[in-house]
């Protein structure tokens, strides 16, 4: 029974034993009885407690159990081991996976969109909190910072490499002249630090002056480039002009050609189109 209609129900008995009773009941008993009418009605009024008192046992609802909260073990989603529930990696596998967060009296963790979601341990089932349940939008932002998310980021600015001073000159040559890149004006008071920045598509490329440049052999900047017809003329551009270009091999990522340059500064430039 639901604990509306528990309610209901101790009205009602509260009306007829406090009400109607003590004058249809009590009195007539107590004068058949040679008693007084009010100690019919007092009497009746204290037999009426006993009655409320037993119809609100019989109508309320055990509570649930609460879930358990204590320390806790999940199965490690790559070889199934039994690895602690706050744990990010397996001891057995050594694979990474997301932990749990414990928070509010419930254990949480993101499903495949990244949206938060608690554990109902009654049901055994995960429960988002936009279903209607009170238990709240998830643990605290303190929580919900240390965790991967993507949601406050809309797109890449810019990447920047490193060039020695007073080489401007070789870098407009480079990006702007055989790559074909746009220059963009850099805000006055960047524009004293030298350098120069140029456009590729909605991002940006920015060359930066450093005292002691160390060139970028590994980690690189990748461009895209409209097509594969586009792509074999920079090429082409670069290698007339003495740079070395060194092609991809397709297999590596299908559907893509692409090839390796290194900039007037050693830096490695990476340029990629659809096949």
């Amino acid at each position: 029974m639901s604990g509306r209609e528990g309610d209901v129900l101790v009205l009602i008995a509260v009306v007829l034993l406090f009400a109607v009773a003590p004058i249809i009941v009590g009195a007539p008993l107590a004068e058949r009885r040679g008693r007084s009418v009010w100690f019919g009605i007092i009497l009746t009024f204290l037999f009426g407690w006993f009655g409320v008192l037993a119809v609100l046992f019989a109508t309320r609802t055990p509570a649930k159990p609460r879930a358990s909260v204590g320390p806790r073990r999940r199965p490690c989603p790559e070889c199934g081991a039994e690895i602690a529930a706050t744990a990010g990696t397996c001891a057995s596998c050594g694979a990474a996976s997301t932990p749990w967060t414990l928070h509010g009296g419930h254990w949480w963790s993101r499903d495949e969109r990244g949206e938060w979601r608690y554990l109902d341990d009654t049901r055994g089932v995960w429960v988002s909190p936009t279903d209607g349940s009170t238990t709240g939008a998830g643990p605290e932002p303190a929580v919900r910072s240390s965790a991967v998310s993507g949601t406050a980021f809309v797109g890449l600015d810019h990447v920047q490499v490193a060039a020695p001073a007073g080489r401007e000159f070789d870098a407009r040559r480079f990006y702007g002249g055989l790559l074909g890149l746009e220059e963009v004006e850099k805000p006055p008071l960047l524009a004293a630090r030298g350098g120069c920045w140029f456009a590729v598509g909605a991002q940006q490329l920015h060359i930066g002056v450093a005292d002691d440049v160390a060139p970028a052999t590994k980690a690189h900047p990748a461009l895209r480039v409209r097509g594969s017809r586009e792509l074999e003329e920079i090429a082409e551009r670069l290698a007339e002009a003495g740079y070395e270009v060194a092609w991809a091999d397709g297999d590596e990522i299908p559907g893509l050609r692409r090839f390796h340059v290194d900039d007037p500064f050693g830096n490695r430039v990476e340029l990629l189109a659809p096949a």
